[in-house]
């Protein structure tokens, strides 16, 4: 494998997906939710279990694992919905994306960033970093959907199907949002001498 021509650090939200550890480019993030209720829509793709109602939005929530082609498995105390802003050939979109378990910021210094060999989600990673004894794997968000599947789950047609399977629970839904502030304030101290600060 060869290095990529990176420079400086970079920040990344590292999560979990089945015992595969990922990391999103922290500019993607816009916050991160506990699931709470998720609205169904009638014929949606088998990776949307639904939307939810974030401050009065319809948002698109997509189980990463299912669209990764993992098993799906029942959500817990640990599975999380990472809100993402996406760029997909021009058009931005924003949706939620369910993992397993979000872990913590890294700083990552990009000259450690190296290519990927053949890889079940070579298609969506773009380059992983050694930790230890284990490898990050770096996806692209915006190469994971394609134009017709984000038309497809940001239709109108979706929204207002939404609404119409549930209307009283998707008006009355909160969802417990934090910022990446909250989130590290939270979990991860960010005091000069906090054992979590984290730098690869």
């Amino acid at each position: 494998m060869k290095t990529n021509v990176h420079t400086g650090f970079s920040s990344y939200l590292t999560f979990i997906l089945d015992t595969e550890l990922f990391a999103i480019d922290v500019t993607k993030v816009i916050s991160v939710l506990e699931v709470g209720k998720i609205t169904k829509i009638p014929d949606a793709p088998r990776y949307m279990p639904g939307v939810i109602n974030l401050r009065g939005e319809v948002l698109p929530i997509i189980d990463t694992r299912i669209k990764f082609g993992m098993s799906a498995i029942e959500y817990n105390q640990d599975t999380c919905i990472i809100v993402l802003n996406l760029n997909i050939e021009g058009t931005v979109i924003k949706l939620g994306a369910v993992v397993d378990r979000v872990i913590e910021v890294h700083e990552i210094n990009n000259n450690l960033i190296k290519s990927v060999p053949q890889h079940a989600h070579s298609a969506y990673i773009v380059g992983m970093i050694e930790k230890e004894d284990e490898f990050i794997l770096l996806p692209d968000v915006d190469k994971i959907f394609s134009v017709d599947e984000i038309v497809a789950i940001t239709s109108a047609e979706t929204v207002n199907a939404a609404r119409q399977e549930n209307k009283t629970a998707f008006n009355e839904t909160k969802s417990n949002e934090m910022t990446e502030a909250e989130f590290l304030d939270r979990e991860f101290p960010t005091d000069a001498t906090s054992e979590n600060d984290s730098t690869i």
